[in-house]
């Protein structure tokens, strides 16, 4: 009976720690579980932003020094951190990495600090010491923030006042200018011939106030007419007391060219500078008609101006030896028989050769009759006589070989009257 009940009571012993080993576990566990659910509720998503580089982190440190040294972000001497906490209680860091600014006063060395985006021009100002009086100027708003290598200006102004091309307007510039250096401070055309009412190299002041008078010069062409003379010539191809138009007259023109000088906008003079003469005019011709009733028209060599007989005899015995007009005796080296015609220009016309067109100069084909040879023509049928002229000009027809001789005559009518008829060229020695 006694083992039985020894037996039963060590079973119920061992239940019991059983139980209590059971129970120490489960609290075990629970104490565990609360542990991790604290680390979890005390942690926070961390993000450190350093200029390019970004980086998250969960931690449940709150030392920001900390925090970066847990990114690994090491900060320099001025650097700044600006902390941003959102709504889920993650947190923003940002590095604020400090750089040189100068702040520059009046035209002395430039003052170098360390600083960041986070200031601002103002507070650039006061950490350089600078103190901001009336007539200061600043180089950019005061509120503005910092940025990389920005320069800073303060210095003292003064107001001009300066009248030009028809307006006048205030400008501030630097106190210690002379008038030279304030306009071109104050970017002021100024040229050469430009007159400034003050000394260039006086110091400006403030309210002082000068003009610029510009000075320019401007080219113009004014075209004149040249009126036509009217020449008049005898002929005894009309009868006494009649006239004709041969050539009909044309004005020319001349261009002028002067050059104007202008004071602000205002012609104050004008200087001729040059003059050419564009068009040439053209002389008007009257034939005055000399020719008596019952007159017969004689043709003389070698000014003949019509269709009919010489004066005198024309022979020529092919011996070289050749009496002209007048009975003079000429010899030849050769003679050459063809078409000719006649033209006329304007007056002072120049030739081939540079000699000036008029009667006695004829057009040649110089590969058949060089240039300078001396001539003399006459028509083939005897009833035109030119005379003595000189091979100083040439054209297309007579290098064609279509005439062979184009003689220079005085008037259109005398050329209409010659027309195109066979002649003959005789070649002097």
């Amino acid at each position: 009976m006694k083992t039985f009940l020894n037996k039963k009571l060590r079973d119920i012993l061992k239940e019991t720690i059983n139980i209590k080993r059971i129970v120490a576990v489960t609290v075990m566990s629970v104490i565990c579980l609360a542990s991790v659910f604290s680390v979890f509720a005390f942690s926070r998503k961390v993000t450190v932003i350093d200029g390019e580089n970004v980086f998250s982190l969960i931690t449940i440190n709150n030392n920001v020094k900390k925090i970066l040294e847990q990114a690994g972000v090491e900060l320099s001497e001025n650097d700044t951190i600006t902390s941003i906490e959102e709504n889920d209680l993650s947190l923003e860091l940002i590095v604020n990495r400090a750089f040189d600014v100068q702040v520059r006063v009046d035209d002395r060395e430039p003052i170098v600090l360390k600083l960041t985006h986070e200031n601002t021009v103002y507070d650039a100002i006061v950490a350089a010491g600078v103190e901001i009086e009336e007539n200061h100027f600043i180089s950019h708003d005061v509120n503005a923030l910092l940025d990389l290598g920005m320069e800073i200006v303060v210095e003292k102004r003064v107001k001009i006042i300066v009248t030009a091309d028809g307006r006048t307007e205030e400008y501030s510039v630097p106190e210690d200018s002379t008038v030279l250096h304030a306009i071109i401070f104050a970017d002021i055309p100024l040229y050469s011939e430009d007159i400034v009412s003050a000394d260039l190299n006086e110091k400006v002041s403030d309210g002082m106030s000068f003009s610029i008078e510009r000075i320019g010069y401007k080219n113009t062409i004014v075209t004149e007419v040249i009126p036509f003379e009217t020449v008049t010539k005898k002929t005894s191809l009309l009868d006494e007391g009649t006239e004709e138009i041969a050539v009909k007259g044309k004005n020319g023109e001349k261009e002028i060219f002067t050059k104007e000088t202008i004071i602000d906008g205002k012609v104050v003079s004008s200087e001729e500078v040059k003059a050419r003469i564009s068009v040439n005019p053209v002389n008007e011709v009257i034939l005055v008609g000399t020719r008596k009733s019952n007159q017969t028209v004689q043709v003389i060599s070698p000014v003949s101006d019509g269709d009919s007989k010489t004066s005198g005899s024309l022979s020529d015995d092919d011996s070289g030896v050749l009496t002209d007009s007048k009975g003079r005796t000429i010899e030849y080296k050769s003679k050459l028989t063809g078409k000719g015609t006649a033209y006329t220009a304007e007056e002072g016309a120049k030739t081939s050769t540079g000699t000036v067109a008029s009667r006695g100069t004829v057009a040649v084909d110089p590969k058949i009759i060089p240039y300078g040879t001396k001539l003399y023509i006459k028509s083939a049928d005897g009833k035109f006589v030119y005379g003595y002229a000189e091979a100083s000009d040439t054209g297309g027809a007579l290098r064609s070989g279509r005439v062979i001789v184009d003689l220079y005559m005085d008037t259109e009518k005398e050329c209409f009257t010659f027309g195109r008829r066979d002649v003959i060229v005789y070649i002097l020695k």
